[in-house]
């Protein structure tokens, strides 16, 4: 269906590997391994034919924040939401409030400025 929009409508195409999510559903996985089938399933991609000067392929390991985003992902597979929302002190509030402790009354300063044309 992609390759077929590209042709007919002559549009550029984004695809993303959402190598990431493989990682922390999979637990028996690494980051080698999801990052290896990704490259496996871009070429499987790309042997579809489509037109490469209109196609971004992207991996969210390599392309959202490498080195950093594998620590990221590791820790995140490692502990739990509510190990999380104790550390952070987050609770089950819509819209989220600010931690008590966490000083906000120099926001109201931002949030009232004017544009002016340059």
């Amino acid at each position: 269906m992609g390759r077929w929009l590209q042709d007919v409508f002559d549009v550029p195409l984004v695809i993303q590997l959402t190598d990431d999510e493989k990682f922390l559903f999979k637990t028996n996985l690494t980051i080698d391994n999801v990052k290896k089938f990704s490259r496996e399933n871009a070429k499987d991609i790309i042997a579809v034919g489509f037109d490469m000067s209109k196609t971004f392929i992207f991996s969210d390991l390599d392309y959202v924040g490498q080195a950093f985003y594998h620590n990221v992902v590791k820790i995140a597979r490692g502990i739990t939401i509510s190990q999380s929302k104790a550390t952070f002190g987050f609770k089950n509030e819509y819209p989220p409030q600010p931690h008590p402790l966490w000083d906000t009354h120099h926001l109201s300063d931002v949030t009232h400025f004017h544009l002016s044309r340059c």
